[in-house]
């Protein structure tokens, strides 16, 4: 878990949000205020795009966390952000070890609800990401995915780890009771 001064967090704070007729504007940091915004439930917010650069905000705190640079690469977690032991079963780990989100980028299983969000990062496509329009090229792969559960508080609350559905639930369940 992070703590607002650790160095290896990209987290930025003292921002400002303000909501019109147009959307959501940022003012506070450069970068932020060129990003497109979108509001993801309980004053949370997604800032930037899926690959990159992409930030978590907190519009009520005006708190936000890093969550990809420019080119993709995960920016801000640490090693206990991850579980290692349960990702050593992943069929497809270099963007993992090499801490890119390639393919999809990084993405949202759902709005944030109860005060956590799960965060949803593409490993690898399915087969037809391969294919052309006639269907060539197509390869017999399975989608593969890796989940985070993130709290209102910008923090890790469950590291990143293959999930099937029932245990995405039993861990949202588990988030919710140590956020609460």
């Amino acid at each position: 878990m992070f703590k607002k001064d650790d160095e290896n967090v990209k987290l930025i704070t003292g921002l400002t949000f303000c909501s019109n007729e147009r959307g959501i504007t940022c003012q506070g940091h450069p970068l932020l205020e060129k990003l497109s915004i979108y509001p993801i439930g309980e004053g949370m917010l997604w800032i930037g795009d899926s690959h990159g650069p992409l930030f978590f905000a907190n519009y009520h705190t005006g708190d936000a966390r890093q969550l990809l640079d420019e080119n993709s690469n995960l920016v801000g977690f640490e090693e206990c952000d991850f579980d290692w032991e349960k990702l050593k079963v992943v069929e497809h780990p270099y963007d993992v070890n090499h801490k890119h989100a390639d393919y999809g980028g990084l993405g949202r299983y759902d709005d944030f609800r109860n005060g956590i969000c799960c965060l949803c990062w593409m490993l690898h496509p399915d087969g037809r990401y391969y294919a052309d329009e006639d269907g060539f090229g197509m390869e017999d792969d399975d989608e593969e995915n890796i989940y985070c559960v993130i709290d209102s508080d910008l923090r890790i609350v469950i590291p990143w780890q293959p999930m099937t559905d029932g245990e995405m639930a039993a861990n949202m369940r588990n988030a919710k009771e140590k956020v609460m």
